[in-house]
């Protein structure tokens, strides 16, 4: 091994080992070493990009740590198919961590990506180009909701970006036009193997409009908001617009063990729940 070699692989290792969450990102099994590294190189500089999983990842700066550990270590959007090219549909899609997950879980899969926030659009729109998937994700910049219209939206560039009331417009609001999902899943008319919300609240009106078309729906992963002391309405909700089509089981988000199948009910601090749903009929 040449001397500049030993250099490098000292360096990576000793980054490495330096910063303890690399070392969870790199156990999740789908990055590389090599990715972790890049990663780590991008939250501790102002580089607004890296190279993941063999292209260039745009739009970093966007994300923290617990972002990119939630998609590629938790295994919340892991599912199995045997479909060949799986439909998935990405509600909350921000800048394209999730949509490059499933791309490398299931390469030849045809995915919707729904992002509202303009900045966030801009880069996953991006992101879709530097990995080449233009012809396979189709990216929508429209808020999913249960009907058609506009709402003014909050644009903060990051995952906090939200739907606001009228009257609390600022500097960062503007009007989006949002679509009714149930009505997009309907003209798609194709079965749907995996729906990801993750819709900053809206998830209590979609949800109960999307009943209709539940049949269509194999296996859905929903973060759902609430404040710590509406967990028991919440959980009533999940079994009345839920329960009758799919098996679900629930989880508090970064659990220690990252067991996602392991319901934590007792766990009422947090206000971000996990549900994975499996349809009953499939």
């Amino acid at each position: 091994m040449s001397l500049v070699s030993k250099f490098i692989t000292r360096k990576y290792l000793y980054r490495f080992f330096k910063h303890p969450h690399l070392k969870t990102l790199y156990k999740g099994g789908i990055l590389k070493f090599k990715d972790v590294v890049n990663i780590y190189d991008n939250l501790i500089t102002d580089n607004t990009s890296a190279k993941i999983l063999g292209s260039t990842f745009y739009g970093l700066e966007k994300v923290n740590y617990y972002t990119i550990d939630e998609v590629f270590t938790t295994d919340f959007y892991k599912f199995q198919t045997e479909t060949k090219k799986p439909v998935i549909i990405d509600c909350g899609a921000n800048i394209g961590l999730s949509v490059l997950y499933f791309k490398h879980t299931h390469p030849d899969a045809v995915i919707h990506a729904f992002e509202p926030d303009t900045k966030n659009y801009n880069y996953l729109v991006q992101n879709v180009k530097s990995y080449g998937w233009e012809k396979s994700v189709f990216c929508h910049k429209k808020l999913v909701s249960d009907a058609n219209g506009y709402e003014y939206f909050e644009e903060l560039g990051n995952a906090g970006s939200k739907i606001v009331n009228e009257n609390l417009q600022n500097e960062f609001t503007s009007k989006i036009e949002k679509i009714s999902l149930k009505e997009f899943l309907k003209n798609l008319n194709e079965k749907i193997d995996f729906l990801k919300l993750d819709i900053e609240g809206s998830e209590f009106e979609v949800v109960p409009d999307l009943k209709e078309i539940f049949p269509l729906i194999d296996k859905m992963y929903i973060e759902f908001h609430c404040a710590e002391n509406d967990f028991d309405k919440m959980y009533e909700f999940i079994k009345l617009h839920i329960g009758g089509q799919f098996h679900f089981q629930i989880s508090t988000n970064f659990t220690e063990d990252q067991n996602i199948y392991t319901a934590m009910k007792n766990q009422k601090s947090k206000t971000y729940y996990n549900c994975f749903a499996v349809n009953k009929n499939f």
